[in-house]
């Protein structure tokens, strides 16, 4: 985006063939590259400057839609969250699942939020009415709460994975 021009478009990338639903600057190259996953069950990974994508990815133990993504801080893996409630840690740069943490143990419904915290050790997903919260270092769920009101829409987490915030009719913070 040029503020300076009238709001068009440097570049367009049409890669998925369905509904992007994450979009995120890659946290460690100054602005270069970004992320994007996508309702077509896939993944992909571009360039800013060029435009130009460096990797579209598909996986076999992806089954479903990716609903929601994030990329965890170390830069080198990216979480999921699908339509089928499951969970998955991609290691970006041998582009396969690392960890299919929703499996067993996963959401009931779609995932539609997920969030890696700063430092790297935790991950929380949210689906339409409960908030997990994963341990990295163990893949396991840790902890989880029901969210009065439900419809939960985002969430975030702090550095230090010690407070949740998750938006949905009302505001929750744990």
């Amino acid at each position: 985006w040029n503020p300076s021009a009238q709001s068009t478009a440097l570049r367009t990338i049409a890669v998925h063939s369905a509904a992007v639903t994450a979009l995120q600057v890659h946290p460690v190259s100054n602005g270069s590259y970004f992320m994007t996953a996508s309702e077509d069950h896939t993944w992909a990974f571009h360039n800013i400057e060029s435009g130009a994508t460096l990797a579209h990815v598909r996986s076999p133990k992806v089954a479903s839609a990716i609903s929601s993504a994030h990329l965890h801080p170390d830069s080198l893996l990216m979480a999921s969250g699908c339509s089928d409630g499951s969970v998955a840690i991609w290691d970006i740069r041998n582009q396969t699942v690392a960890a299919a943490l929703g499996t067993v143990g996963g959401h009931v419904g779609g995932v539609r939020s997920i969030r890696c915290s700063e430092n790297g050790f935790y991950l929380v997903s949210a689906a339409a009415d409960l908030v997990k919260l994963w341990d990295l270092r163990t893949c396991k769920a840790v902890a989880e709460t029901a969210v009065d009101g439900g419809d939960i829409a985002a969430l975030d987490i702090a550095y230090s994975g010690k407070y949740v915030a998750v938006a949905g009719k009302k505001i929750s913070l744990f």
